[in-house]
């Protein structure tokens, strides 16, 4: 298994942990036979995804034609490019365009500061006489901020032959067939998959293929974990085990807060705020406010009030057991003195130190919490990682009583936009 995860600090017994476990056997076995059955018209119909190879098949074939990019370009907002940036800055890292001969830039939403420079990275490359790839994403193929983005951008491209243009988007929609017209690439992507599930479609897997990502592996690495996650073995489903206490927790520790110990590991915690947001957010009652801290940069800043101030949360710390890169503090002690004991110690024991320090204050003020340990951040450990957050959403719904596959206020939002605009009433 790709994960292991330290639950004795979680505040509860593993037979208390079990118990609630025990009420999702009925659950685990409708979702096993949506995979069995291949029942994409399921709102879990995002299980099939890593069984289904017709996903990692079509975005090769179009990656392998954008090889010599200069530029990519993703145009699209929440679902549609969270599972990306997770994927990227985990298995890339987050400095990922300070050395690679590809630079990938994000337009999400619509900050005309933002634009200005993108459109001008654009212009720029393309009168280079380089390559530009750009994938505009949006599932309904009517998000106001895709839309609009994606217009400004073809504006700077223009009719430039070094334009690769990719739309991503359910099979059907108006947005679909314009990208026809327009003769653009285009993928679809399974209707009743939701964004914040659809990381492992060509949603995710276009743009990753064409970063250098071996979608393969990620693929394989979700399947593998989907294949533990449909167990009721809660020594061996991570994704039960993750909704079981979630759920033990969620009464008293509203907040749930996701504190990653690597850089590369924010855009996976920006990705899981969504997953939890959206999936649970239905109700005051029921709601869980997802928070994100990155170790050790915000024991500096919320620390203090993490550990001494008012018991609201509860902390999953995300932890890599083999970073990729190795630093070493050289042992000349120029400026050592004052802590001598860091001299000749590696990066990776001083952050477990710090990792097992920042654990015995929470201990000690009785701060409830677990440890999401990862052997790395290869493409199939995070493959399996995201793979079992998304089981564990479903199940943690399911305890919950509530829908985790819609997200009708946010649907509320866009309306209320689209209203407003046409009534041309805008302050």
């Amino acid at each position: 298994m790709v994960l292991t995860i330290h639950w004795k600090d979680c505040g509860f017994s593993l037979k208390q942990i079990r118990s609630v476990a025990s009420r999702l056997e009925r659950r685990l076995k409708e979702l096993k036979k949506v995979v069995e059955e291949r029942k994409y018209s399921d709102d879990a119909g995002s299980l099939v995804v890593p069984t289904d190879t017709r996903h990692v098949a079509a975005a090769r074939v179009f990656a392998n034609q954008c090889k010599d990019a200069e530029l990519l370009v993703i145009i699209g907002i929440g679902g549609s490019n969270l599972g990306a940036v997770a994927v990227q800055e985990a298995v890339l890292g987050k400095y990922y365009n300070l050395r690679s001969k590809l630079e990938v830039l994000y337009a999400d939403t619509v900050d005309p500061n933002s634009l200005h420079h993108i459109t001008n990275r654009v212009k720029d490359v393309i009168k280079a006489g380089k390559k530009v790839v750009i994938n505009a994403i949006s599932k309904s193929g009517t998000t106001t901020e895709t839309i609009a983005n994606f217009e400004v951008i073809l504006e700077a491209i223009g009719k430039d032959k070094n334009a690769f243009v990719m739309v991503t988007t359910d099979g059907g929609t108006e947005f679909e067939a314009l990208a026809k017209k327009h003769t653009f690439h285009t993928l679809q992507v399974p209707k009743h998959v939701g964004g914040r599930y659809s990381v492992f479609t060509t949603i995710g897997l276009f743009p990753l293929a064409v970063m250098g990502v071996d979608i393969e592996r990620l693929v394989e690495g979700a399947h593998g974990m989907l294949q533990h996650c449909l167990r009721m073995d809660i020594s061996s489903n991570p994704a039960l085990m993750l909704a079981a206490i979630a759920y033990l927790q969620h009464k008293k520790h509203r907040v749930h807060n996701t504190f990653v110990f690597s850089n590369d590991l924010h855009g996976y915690a920006l990705w899981y705020r969504q997953l939890l947001a959206e999936s649970i957010g239905k109700s005051p009652s029921t709601g869980i406010i997802p928070t994100i801290s990155v170790g050790s940069t915000d024991l500096h800043s919320v620390g203090q009030l993490d550990i001494a101030g008012p018991d609201l949360s509860y902390y999953r710390f995300v932890t890599v057991t083999s970073p990729v890169h190795h630093v070493t503090v050289p042992r000349l002690q120029k400026m050592c003195r004052p802590i001598p004991t860091v001299c000749g110690k590696s990066y990776r024991d001083l952050l477990s130190a710090i990792v097992q320090g920042t654990q015995t204050a929470f201990r000690k003020h009785k701060r409830r919490f677990i440890e999401i340990e990862l052997p790395d951040t290869d493409e199939d450990t995070i493959g399996g990682l995201l793979q079992a957050e998304m089981i564990s959403m479903m199940l943690l719904g399911h305890l919950l009583k509530i829908n985790p596959f819609d997200q009708p206020a946010v649907e509320e939002y866009k309306e209320a936009t689209r209203k407003i605009l046409a009534s041309g009433k805008i302050c």
